[in-house]
């Protein structure tokens, strides 16, 4: 076993969740299966082996709220480590990677970076010089990831820039995927209405348990209201999710024969070949397949999830050859895995099906940001950078579908019961929903592997996944998020 042990000297930095999220990853960033439980001092982290690896955990700094930080990486050791100057240690590295990065590649890096990088660097050395007196080692550390994450912040924002700048050179407006995910419902002139001129495209709701309720009865209304709505208005329309394993997307019925491998691929297929036949022509993006690597409400393993996943996109294949097909997956950083058996991560499971040369032409990220439990922990600029970058090594493009919550009440229409994490205050609100749109839209739009952005949520009054993170409150009422996005739309897309 590898034990692994770290002094926490001020608790008051640890979110209610921390523990439960904290975990540690190898160079990968996928997640080991771990233990971390509180001791009298600080945590305790115990392995199944005691290889080398980085620790993640959620953390709080002043002026950016919890944060999910992590550790250089660290070697097995007797002494404990100190969390915080770790945690600036880990922050710091990762900063002035990402400056020489993307200095090298041309970028023009402001005044204030270079300032709170030096002064990051000296609450750094003074943490670590000071590491006798544990209480004083953590107080510089804290100062010093303050100003790490200032100088992110900033290098992040000017990285976005420099880069639109250097894109609208060649292409005035950009054409990329600009839109939000429809509920099941017929778009008249209630609110969602209203917003839809902030997008230039649409995701119809196409949830199983919504087209065929009971076995071989379909239900189109709501489809076909919502396509020809969207078409008739000259948004592009992706559709789907064809096939999504979840609790509020299954029928009910298929539930039944959720030990029988064989009937669930023949369902699936079924399914997918009523959707094809009926909107070929009418629409411009294939959403195949979504969540397979999560797939929570069905016993089933990930051969059996591959196999799904691989039959959704076959069967699309095999009857329109033309029109573009994207797969999406759920927490790319593979939250899942931290306190579950050794599964598949979504990097494998994409992976395998980029291997099985199925003409997928695209992929597609779940970033659900601030939701502990079952969404995305809360992440700065540059390590949801790092991300992207990391699955643009795929060499497909690439989709991200997003959500950030608005408040941290509860939430009784939300499906997911997880905690909202997150917000530069002690928990998020309104202005941390919308200062993501604002720095989060224009970073994901200057990557060139990024060829769409889609809101993931579009109303919270109606039954949804994830808790506030709708772009429509409870009462109805359209949120500050999005005017947010149609000024990002009206500066930047077509």
């Amino acid at each position: 076993m590898g034990l692994m042990n770290f002094l926490v000297p001020d608790r008051a930095f640890l979110a209610e969740d921390s523990l439960a999220a904290a975990h540690m990853t190898g160079m990968d960033g996928v997640p080991w299966p771990c233990r971390v439980v509180a001791t009298g001092t600080g945590l305790m982290v115990d392995r199944p082996a005691g290889d080398s690896g980085n620790f993640h955990i959620p953390w709080w700094v002043a002026g950016h709220g919890t944060l999910t930080l992590s550790t250089a990486s660290l070697m097995e050791r007797m002494r404990p480590y100190i969390l915080p100057v770790e945690l600036a240690r880990g922050t710091l590295n990762r900063l002035r990677n990402h400056t020489a990065a993307w200095e090298s590649l041309g970028m023009i890096l402001p005044a204030e970076v270079d300032a709170e990088t030096q002064l990051a660097q000296h609450g750094f050395f003074r943490g670590a010089s000071q590491q006798a007196d544990a209480a004083q080692a953590a107080a510089s550390a804290q100062e010093s990831l303050h100003h790490a994450l200032n100088a992110i912040d900033v290098l992040a924002d000017s990285y976005a820039a420099q880069a639109l700048d250097a894109r609208h050179h060649q292409t005035p407006r950009l054409t990329t995927l600009f839109g939000v995910r429809l509920d099941h419902e017929i778009l008249d002139n209630s609110p969602a209405r209203a917003i839809l001129p902030a997008f230039n495209a649409l995701q119809t709701s196409l949830a199983w348990a919504k087209v065929e309720p009971e076995d071989g009865r379909w239900d189109w209304r709501i489809a076909d209201a919502q396509i020809q709505w969207a078409v008739a208005q000259g948004y592009r329309v992706a559709a789907g999710p064809i096939y999504e394993p979840s609790l509020a997307a299954l029928p009910q019925w298929v539930y039944l024969w959720e030990n029988d491998l064989d009937r669930l691929l023949g369902f699936v297929t079924r399914q997918v070949q009523q959707v094809v036949n009926r909107y070929t022509g009418h629409v411009h993006l294939w959403h195949a397949a979504a969540r397979v690597n999560i797939a929570e409400p069905l016993p089933i393993g990930d051969d059996a999830k591959l196999r799904l996943m691989i039959t959704a996109v076959e069967t699309i294949r095999r009857l329109d050859q033309r029109t573009p097909v994207v797969v999406s997956f759920d927490q790319p950083w593979g939250e899942r895995l931290i306190r579950t058996e050794p599964q598949l991560s979504a990097l494998h499971f994409a992976d395998a099906l980029v291997r099985a040369d199925l003409g997928v032409a695209g992929l597609a990220l779940e970033i659900n940001l601030g939701y502990a439990n079952e969404g995305t922990l809360p992440r700065d600029l540059i390590a949801i950078n790092q991300q992207i970058d990391r699955w643009s090594l795929f060499g497909l493009p690439l989709i991200v579908l997003l959500t950030a919550p608005s408040a941290a009440t509860a939430d009784p229409t939300a499906l997911a019961k997880c905690k909202c994490l997150g917000g530069r205050g002690a928990i998020p609100d309104i202005a941390s929903q919308v200062e993501i749109a604002q720095r989060l839209a224009p970073l994901l739009l200057a990557k060139q592997s990024v060829q769409g952005i889609l809101w993931n949520q579009l109303q919270d009054a109606r039954p949804h996944d994830y808790p506030h993170g709708g772009l429509i409150d409870h009462n109805g009422n359209i949120k500050p998020t999005v005017g947010a996005l149609a000024a990002i739309r009206q500066q930047h897309l077509v």
